[in-house]
């Protein structure tokens, strides 16, 4: 009986023919153990010779205090889905500019949530 393929060589091959740079994202619920699974999958494809950068959305995130909240039954969920995130930051900071070179090189700033404000994080 032959062995079924794993989910990383399952990734690795799906990935193998699209054009780079390529972007994967990783979702799931709170605490399912997106982290986990991503920096494992990093680990894995760098060991196939790939080029592989992290970056978590939370580091987008808007820092609390500039989240618009409402009030009402849905309002935790809307605020934490519908403003919660700086989509156009990603977009702006790191995706368009990563399409538009072929790869990215540049220092982010990232959400520091202690001291809640957008901080250098060093260069990807």
């Amino acid at each position: 009986m032959q062995e079924a393929e794993s989910i990383m060589e399952r990734i690795e091959r799906d990935i193998a023919a699209m054009p780079r740079p390529l972007v994967v994202g990783v979702s799931g619920a709170y605490t399912a153990g997106k982290t986990t699974f991503a920096e494992a999958l990093a680990v894995y494809l760098r060991a196939g010779g790939n080029k592989v950068q992290i970056v978590h959305y939370d580091d987008f995130h808007y820092p609390l205090q500039d989240i618009q909240w409402t009030v009402g039954a849905d309002a935790e969920v809307n605020a934490f889905y519908a403003s919660a995130f700086n989509h156009g930051k990603l977009v702006a900071e790191l995706l368009a500019p990563m399409r538009a070179a072929g790869s990215f090189h540049e220092t982010l700033f990232c959400l520091d949530w202690g001291a809640g404000r957008y901080t250098k994080r060093g260069s990807l």
